[in-house]
């Protein structure tokens, strides 16, 4: 009794340390989900503070648009705005509904691990949220900032239409034709007027775009005339440097003229054909680029810099078409010379290879065939005559090198094809021998049975 006393005081203690432990385990646990619990709301509680004084931002700049702009301005400068600010409502309503059992101490929802899932989800998409509408925020801010710039932008263009003008006339002053900026001063007048008409329509938008080009325009204008020395420097320079650009394009036009008529007198019309077309287009576009470079020089002498800089790219341009023409006939020629130095080594060459595959053909009947193809290549390459009046050094070139190709692999083939032929009749010598010791073995096993048969001694060899 007593030891059974002891065993069931002992289960007691033991079962009593159990659930302490378990206890104290289950309120740890419990105390880290509270935790868990905490911080996600917490952070929740900060995003939704920040979104909600966001909202309230944003939807003052919707008014502000609204107001501001016309239609159909007004909702393209809203864009989705409107659209995520409502999202972003029903997000922060949505909080309510969330903290609102919480904090009832009767029924304060569900506070396992599982509960935590929603509070995760809705702090994802409230961050996603604010995320999307202070990019919103931030474009209608620009757009309210464009559309408060307009004033401004419109007495800067009433400004620089002065400051242009008094510009035009300070050129004009000192002997330079400045019909190029006096252009853009008088559009400028009509562009003007249509943004004051956008202006009174409410249509800031196109208001503020059509402003920026032309504050852009007009600066340029402006610093052009304030440095019209400068620019007919400039321009004096460049002219000069294609004048003697176009004199070595009229070099280089002679140059590819004696190749062309070399080629002509040397080579088959195969090599020619063609290069008097070349010769012809380098010639029009140098005659057009000196007809350029002339309309660009009485420009700059009639004090009119910017006419003979509207002309500089198509002078360059007529250049650089000339030099590629006229390099046709010169890169020809140099072809040409290359083939007629190079040509009677590679014939040989091809040659060589060829001779090595007839070898490797002859080698066994098997590749007998195939020294038929070689021959006819072998034949090919005979036909290509360097020796001609004219030869035709393109086609031959082209010609030697298809053949090359060929050989290459034919000779890979007929190396492959004898080894294999080799090893094939080895093979087959083996099997021949092996046979012939089957066929005595089998003999001599048929002899000595019949001897047993008779019933008389084997015969000894040496006897």
């Amino acid at each position: 009794m007593v030891m059974l006393a002891i065993a069931l005081l002992a289960s007691m203690l033991a079962v009593g340390a159990w659930y302490a432990v378990h206890r104290n385990q289950r309120r740890q646990r419990q105390r880290e989900l509270q935790a868990r619990f905490d911080e996600l709301r917490g952070g929740i509680a900060e995003t939704a503070l920040q979104l909600d004084e966001l909202t309230e931002t944003a939807r003052r700049d919707i008014e502000l648009v609204r107001g501001s702009l016309a239609a159909p301005e007004d909702t393209e400068a809203l864009g989705d705005a409107p659209q995520v600010l409502a999202r972003a409502e029903e997000l922060l309503q949505r909080r309510t509904e969330l903290v609102k059992p919480a904090l009832d101490r009767q029924h304060p929802g569900d506070t396992s691990p599982d509960g935590l899932e929603p509070w995760r989800d809705y702090g994802e998409h409230l961050r996603a949220v604010y995320a999307e509408l202070r990019a919103e925020e931030q474009r209608l801010t620009t757009e309210l900032a464009a559309a408060e710039q307009v004033p401004d932008q419109l007495k800067q263009a009433h400004e620089l239409v002065r400051e242009v003008r008094a510009a035009l006339g300070r050129g004009e002053a000192a002997g330079y034709t400045v019909s190029t900026e006096a252009n853009t001063a008088d559009i400028a007048a009509e562009r003007l007027e249509e943004v004051e008409r956008l202006v009174a329509e409410c249509l800031l938008r196109s208001a503020h775009a059509n402003l920026v080009e032309l504050i852009r325009d007009l600066s340029a204008t402006r610093d052009d005339l304030n440095a019209l020395r400068r620019r007919s420097a400039e321009v004096e320079t460049r002219l000069a440097e294609l004048a003697k650009s176009l004199d070595a394009v009229d070099t280089r036009g002679q140059e590819a003229a004696a190749c062309q008529a070399t080629l002509t007198e040397q080579c088959a019309p195969g090599v020619w054909a063609g290069l008097a077309e070349y010769l012809a287009e380098g010639g029009k576009h140098a005659e057009q680029a000196r007809a350029e470079l002339d309309r660009a020089r009485r420009a700059l002498d009639a004090g009119d810099p910017g006419q003979a800089e509207s002309v500089l790219p198509e002078i360059d341009d007529h250049r650089a078409r000339a030099e590629a023409a006229y390099a046709v006939p010169i890169e020809r020629q140099a072809t040409v010379q290359r083939l007629r130095e190079s040509l009677p080594g590679t014939r040989e060459e091809v040659r060589s290879r060829l001779a090595r595959a007839e070898g490797i053909a002859e080698e066994d009947e098997a590749l007998h065939p195939m020294s038929r193809v070689l021959a006819e290549l072998h034949r090919q390459v005979d036909a290509v005559d360097l020796t001609v009046d004219k030869p035709e050094w393109l086609l031959c070139e082209w010609r030697l090198a298809e053949i090359d190709t060929l050989v290459t692999p034919l000779t890979e083939l007929g190396s492959h094809a004898l080894r294999t032929v080799r090893d094939v009749r080895t093979e087959l010598d083996r099997a021949r021998a092996a046979r012939e010791e089957a066929r005595e073995a089998q003999r001599a096993a048929e002899v000595e049975l019949a001897w047993h048969l008779n019933g008389r001694r084997r015969p000894r060899w040496n006897e």
